[in-house]
């Protein structure tokens, strides 16, 4: 596994490897705890990599939701946009809860968003 640090702002890090979803709970309960956690993915994914996900973020200890949108460039809209925000809303997320992308692209660029914008910005990872 490679990690390269990015010294943006207080800066953060990018692990590179074969195996890290297996490793995602653990990776996160050593950086963080949050509240909840929220995985944000899109259908094609989710089929491929959510359930190892889960269970990595369960078995550290957490209790993760997931919302799954579409797979393409045609979610990425202010619908789909408002769909996660309620979802993060009714699923109780609070300031001291994440996001996961799981995913790229569109994925990555929805979840960044609503990380971003909501309550004025959660964590975010990807």
């Amino acid at each position: 596994m490679r990690n390269v640090h990015v010294p943006i702002r207080e800066g953060y890090e990018i692990f590179i490897g074969s195996g890290l979803i297996r490793e995602a709970g653990a990776r996160i309960a050593q950086l963080s705890s949050p509240s909840r956690i929220a995985v944000i993915t899109d259908s094609t994914v989710d089929a491929l990599y959510a359930d190892a996900l889960l269970s990595s973020l369960e078995q550290a200890g957490f209790a993760p939701c997931k919302y799954v949108f579409p797979a393409g460039e045609a979610s990425k809209n202010v619908s789909t946009y408002a769909k996660i925000l309620e979802f993060l809303a009714e699923h109780g997320m609070d300031r001291k809860s994440l996001i996961v992308a799981l995913g790229g692209g569109v994925t990555g660029d929805m979840a960044g968003f609503a990380a971003a914008t909501y309550m004025r910005g959660i964590p975010y990872v990807q």
